[in-house]
């Protein structure tokens, strides 16, 4: 028998993810919150998912829309938040990593559209969000015709409430507005 210790690689990098820019306790009602999605499962974790969904007419550039919700994404605390396993602290990361999903169905008819639209929102508020891995929003366009946009906003309530998305959906246009223009955002 050998003393010698034998070390195999690993396919492991602790340092991959996001860097934790900070931690903090959660206040009562968050942990309200916690305790019940934890307590009551899928179902509890669902029942507090928030979406807000706007019908968008007229000319739109998707990709500005895409960097406008990144840009979004990476300048508020709430939406690059995850919890801890315990409930007791949240972790703010470097990195918010919402994501954008585009889909385009103008080649469906309109009776298709309709169905996939309410397909889709139902799938939407029966995606639960991971508290402890995030991200805790995401958002998704759908383009329904040439000039006609379905955009809906998900988010998990711990980190979004009413309040929040009308100051999220405020900011998101005047980001969009000045990647659109080409002007500094400010």
């Amino acid at each position: 028998m050998s003393d010698q210790i034998k070390f195999e690689s690993v396919d492991y990098n602790p340092f991959r993810e996001a860097e934790i820019l900070k931690v903090s306790g959660l206040v009562d009602a968050q942990k309200e919150i916690w305790l019940a999605c934890k307590i009551g499962g899928k179902e509890a974790n669902l029942s507090y998912n928030e979406s807000i969904s706007l019908i968008l007419e007229g000319i739109l550039n998707e990709e500005h829309l895409s960097q406008a919700c990144k840009i979004l994404s990476e300048r508020h605390e709430a939406l690059k938040m995850v919890f801890a396993p315990n409930g007791i602290k949240y972790m703010v990361t470097d990195q918010a990593n919402v994501p954008f999903l585009f889909l385009d169905w103008t080649e469906a008819d309109r009776i298709e559209r309709d169905f996939r639209l309410a397909h889709f929102l139902e799938k939407e508020v029966d995606t639960e969000f991971d508290l402890q891995n995030g991200p805790l929003a995401r958002f998704t366009l759908i383009k329904l015709e040439d000039n006609i946009h379905h955009f809906t906003i998900t988010a998990h309530h711990l980190v979004c409430d009413g309040w929040s998305f009308g100051i999220l959906f405020e900011e998101l246009a005047s980001i969009y507005y000045s990647l659109f223009e080409g002007i500094p955002f400010n």
